[in-house]
């Protein structure tokens, strides 16, 4: 069996500053944006999975 997962459109969480923005890409791999900061989480799928998104 073949399971595929695909990214969801990004969410948004309020906060000082403002939004915490996520943005899932496979799995656990996703990126996370925060008053300019851009944080990449990828516990799998290599750096490949983050072509396209901001900072890279």
């Amino acid at each position: 069996m073949l399971l595929a997962f695909a990214a969801s459109a990004q969410d948004r969480i309020p906060a000082q500053g403002g939004d915490i923005i996520i943005q899932p890409i496979l799995h656990g791999t996703f990126v996370m944006e925060y008053n300019g900061l851009t944080i990449y989480v990828d516990p799998y799928g290599g750096a490949d999975k983050f072509a396209g998104q901001k900072n890279r």
